[in-house]
């Protein structure tokens, strides 16, 4: 019978260079390209509301109880925030472009953009990136994490044991919603949109948007909001002028 020890070297090998993958964090690296930006000397402008239509959902208080520190204080009650709705208006929706931008290429960001694990909970709860432009994960919690963003193709399965730890990673091609996750602490889940170019805005709790400036023309507007779905429209704006467009979302 042949020895099976170099097959179990070689298994052996393999997870170790996988962990060591793992532990460094991907390579940033930044391609060259050919920018064209638009003509920005009259520029045109798209803002507007999103609005929750009916009874929103009811946010359900976290049970934190599987870990002391996330528990903390007695009295601290956290609450969902899977949808969040204020007098009729919807926080955490994404707003973009997603048509009429083609003929134009934009500098990549290199200014990372960051996601907290703050007191158990991602903050922010959506982020929106461009594709290229560095994420940071970090932990400000004296508990570990994992930060699962497997959903995607591009994410990966990390751990930050500790306060103050930290690795960056990049989101390389265009996404809605990739979900982040903590094994660890299953109430915590955050969402990532990559974006293509920087002409986009996510919704705050009064459920407004406004677009950065854009050539005048005629778009697609389109609102993603990672429970919700997703609602477009088509919106023809003027040089210098100004046009409104608000979203309607209900319960799924």
């Amino acid at each position: 019978m042949q020895s099976k020890l170099p097959s179990m070297l070689v298994v052996i090998c393999v997870l170790l260079c996988l962990c060591c993958a793992a532990c460094n964090g991907d390579a940033i690296e930044f391609p060259e390209r050919t920018v064209k930006l638009p003509d920005l000397s009259a520029p045109a402008s798209i803002q507007g509301e999103v609005h929750f239509d009916g009874v929103p959902p009811r946010r359900v208080r976290l049970e934190l109880d599987s870990d002391a520190w996330c528990r903390g204080p007695a009295s601290e009650v956290r609450l969902s925030e899977s949808v969040i709705v204020t007098d009729g208006r919807l926080a955490d929706t994404l707003v973009w472009v997603e048509k009429g931008l083609e003929a134009y290429v934009w500098p990549l960001v290199k200014e990372p953009a960051v996601l907290s694990n703050k007191n158990c909970m991602y903050v922010p709860h959506v982020l929106a990136v461009q594709a290229y432009q560095p994420v940071r994960f970090v932990s400000e919690d004296g508990t570990a994490h994992n930060i699962n963003t497997s959903g995607s193709a591009q994410g990966s399965n990390r751990s930050l044991s500790a306060r103050g730890e930290e690795f960056t990673i990049q989101f390389r091609q265009p996404e809605m919603s990739i979900p982040a996750r903590c094994n660890i602490h299953p109430w915590m889940e955050g969402f990532i949109h990559v974006l293509p170019h920087p002409n986009f805005a996510v919704t705050g709790p009064d459920g407004r948007y406004r677009l950065p400036p854009l050539p005048p023309g005629t778009y697609t507007i389109t609102a993603v909001h990672p429970k919700l779905g997703t609602k477009s429209a088509s919106v023809t704006v003027a040089a210098s002028g100004q046009a409104t467009q608000d979203f309607h979302f209900t319960k799924r």
